[in-house]
């Protein structure tokens, strides 16, 4: 995260930077019910919102997701 233009930030960057520090605790969840969580809210508020989030966060948000999503399943399958 490069925030040094603080003159610089707004809401909606200061929300995607939020969602993606909680991307990052879940894809390190290694019990996997904190990522179950994040995936389904964040995904979410991904398909409302995406348009409000500032587009190179946007795109890193929802690779982000596809990563948990994957880390998820590949969770699911060896249970």
């Amino acid at each position: 995260m490069n925030v040094g233009n603080l003159t610089s930030l707004n809401v909606e960057l200061i929300r995607a930077y939020f969602i993606m520090n909680q991307l990052d605790r879940a894809l390190s969840d290694s019990g996997g019910s904190l990522a179950v969580r994040v995936v389904r809210e964040f995904s979410r508020y991904v398909t409302w919102f995406a348009d409000s989030l500032p587009h190179p966060e946007r795109e890193a948000i929802i690779t982000k997701l596809s990563q948990l999503e994957r880390q998820i399943s590949q969770r699911s399958k060896t249970k």
